[in-house]
Parts: structure tokens; C-alpha cells; sequence
């Protein structure tokens, strides 16, 4: 075997000039549009996010309030909303054929990012309308909205493109014998009550070492009618919607990509923090310490829920476990108010 001169043509260049990069690190192929499946999604996820985050950025820079400043607020959110969307879009198409990867669909992550963009947007009309967004009925609009968002994100951009099957993201549903339906749900139900006490005993040691109680985000009702609104929606809806998206999509995907063990305790990190995002308060001390309490709370329960989607491969037992934790929690909030 003989080896090649530096004039040989075939490696001539590559001697004077060095190794090839290699085209796998980041920046040298992220903007580029060579050999994707997607280009025209990839393009306008790109540049609606970078432009509509933009505009976004630029009105909470300036406040500048009035008219204009919502017109530019919803102009951003909009074109970003879109932006992310497609870009979750083109990520689910670029790696639908990947033989390397054992999830082939967009990151969670990026699902989210677009659903809580689009939840905003979509709530606008209730902020034009000057509904008071305290009262249960509001409340509860805005949670079939984020359900419906979710739902809808998740159809286009993860089972529209391959990479789950809705079968696979509400398993124990369909087909399933009416009798596994229900010993799923009281295992979920069931297995609610130590997770309620191990919280409840971890809130109260929180409190104390914290000094800050974080508020509830359910109003308190003023009448029967209220109660059952607020049951409504922390208890039926915002269960089955929270589960289809943290459980059934986010977790059913890391236990694919990474194990159950991961997707476990990823999952749970996730649900945790999403419900941290809108916790405010009167300082910053005061926010970071309700945010850190709400976090540290919600954590054994997104361990717990993670664990008997996969353990019972049922979605309804994980939901029968949410919906009874939060109606516990309900009841008692609305019984001390």
C-alpha cells in the first residue's frame, strides 16, 4: 500500500488546509439548510422566533403600554408562537428517519415553549373583555384553552409526523378491557394518599425553614357555584390535560430516548418548574421563596405520577392520581378560607 503525496490531487487541499471540520458541531450546520427535510419550516421557525422574540423583547424593554404596546405584544407572540411551532414542527420531520435515535419527534421542551406562548395569546380576548382573572369561570377558561392548546400542539407536531402514535401517549385507554380501566384508577387514586401526606409533611417543614406560603392559585369561591367550578377545573380538566402533555407525551418520550429511571425523574423536574413560571410576590425574596416551596412540594408528586404512568402503562391511573391530589388539596384550601 502506498501512501499519497502531498501534490496527490485527492489530498493535496486536505493537507494544506487541515482536517475537514467536522460537520456535527454545533454552529458550523444550525443554520444551514443543505440536506433538510424541512427547509422552508426550518427557515420560518427560525426567523419567526428570532422576530417575534424580538418585538416581544423589545416592548417588555420599552413598556410602552397603550394601544400600540398590545398590538405589538400580541404582533410578537403571535409571529413567536408560530415561529416555535414550526420550528418543533421541522425538528419532528428532521429526525423522523433518524436510526440513531430511539425517540424520533421534537423536544418537549420546544412543545411547551410554543403551547405557553399560544396560552397567552389565547387568553388575550378575556384581558380585552376586562374579565376578572380571579373568578373561577375565568380560571377555568383559561385551563380548557391550555388543554385544548396542548392537545392540538401535539397532534401536529409529534403524532403528525410519526414519532408517537396516540395510543402510545394514552396507553389503557383505548382498547382496554373496562375492568383494567378501573383497577387503574384506583391504583392512581390509591397510591394519591402517601403522596399527599409526604407533601403536606415536606410543605409544612418548607414553611417553617422558608417563612413564605405559597399562595393558592385557586381564588377563594364565594358560593357553591364557585366550589364546583374550582373542582371543575383543578380536579377533571386540568388533570387529564397536564397528563396527556407531561405523562403521556414528555415522559412516554424520555423513557424512549433515555429509560424509565430518566423519564422519571426528568418528567417530574419539568411538571415541577412549569408550575413555578407565574408565582409571584410582593419582593424578590418573597417570589424565590414561594417559587422554591412550590417547586420542592410539587416534586414528590411529579415522581410519583411519573412513576405509576409507567408502572401501571395506563394514563387514567396517572390522571385518577392527579385529579385525587388536587381535589384533597382543593377541599382543604376552600375549607380553611
Amino acid at each position: 500500500m502506498t501512501e499519497r503525496s502531498p501534490q496527490d490531487p485527492s489530498s493535496g487541499e486536505r493537507a494544506a488546509s487541515g482536517p475537514d471540520p467536522d460537520p456535527t458541531r454545533p454552529g458550523l450546520q444550525t443554520f444551514s439548510l443543505e440536506g433538510r427535510r424541512a427547509p422552508g419550516l426550518y427557515l420560518v421557525g427560525w426567523v419567526a422566533t428570532v422576530f417575534g422574540g424580538g418585538l416581544l423583547g423589545a416592548e417588555i424593554a420599552t413598556g410602552s403600554g397603550g394601544t400600540g404596546g398590545l398590538i405589538v405584544t400580541v404582533a410578537g407572540s403571535l409571529i413567536l408562537g408560530l415561529g416555535l411551532v414550526a420550528a418543533a414542527g421541522a425538528q419532528g420531520i428532521e429526525r423522523r428517519d433518524r436510526e440513531d435515535l430511539r425517540y424520533r419527534g421534537p423536544s418537549p421542551f420546544l412543545v411547551f415553549a410554543a403551547a405557553l406562548v399560544l396560552t397567552i395569546l389565547a387568553t388575550v380576548p378575556l384581558a380585552l373583555a376586562r374579565a376578572d382573572p380571579k373568578t373561577m369561570f375565568t380560571i377555568l377558561v383559561a385551563v380548557v384553552l391550555t388543554d385544548a392548546i396542548w392537545i392540538i400542539l401535539i397532534g401536529l407536531t409529534v403524532v403528525g409526523v410519526g414519532a408517537l402514535r396516540w395510543t402510545e401517549i394514552g396507553p389503557g385507554i383505548v382498547g382496554a378491557r373496562p375492568a383494567r380501566v378501573v383497577g387503574d384508577v384506583l391504583f392512581g387514586a390509591l397510591a394519591a394518599l402517601p403522596v399527599i401526606l409526604v407533601s403536606g409533611l415536606l410543605g409544612s417543614v418548607l414553611v417553617r425553614v422558608v417563612g413564605v406560603f405559597p399562595e393558592n392559585p385557586l381564588p377563594t369561591p364565594s358560593g357553591g357555584g364557585e366550589v364546583l367550578l374550582g373542582l371543575l377545573a383543578a380536579v377533571v380538566i386540568a388533570p387529564i390535560g397536564e397528563e396527556i402533555f407531561y405523562r403521556g407525551f414528555a415522559t412516554t418520550a424520555w423513557a424512549q430516548a433515555s429509560g424509565p429511571a430518566v423519564a422519571i425523574v426528568k418528567g417530574a423536574l419539568f411538571f415541577s418548574v412549569a408550575h413555578i413560571l407565574t408565582i409571584g410576590g410582593q419582593s424578590f425574596g418573597e417570589a424565590a421563596g414561594s417559587a422554591l416551596v412550590a417547586f420542592l412540594v410539587r416534586l414528590p408528586v411529579g415522581l410519583a405520577l411519573g412513576w405509576v404512568f409507567l408502572r401501571r402503562d395506563s394514563l387514567p391511573a396517572s390522571i385518577a392520581l392527579h385529579a385525587t391530589y388536587n381535589g384533597v388539596v382543593v377541599l382543604a384550601a376552600f375549607a380553611t378560607a
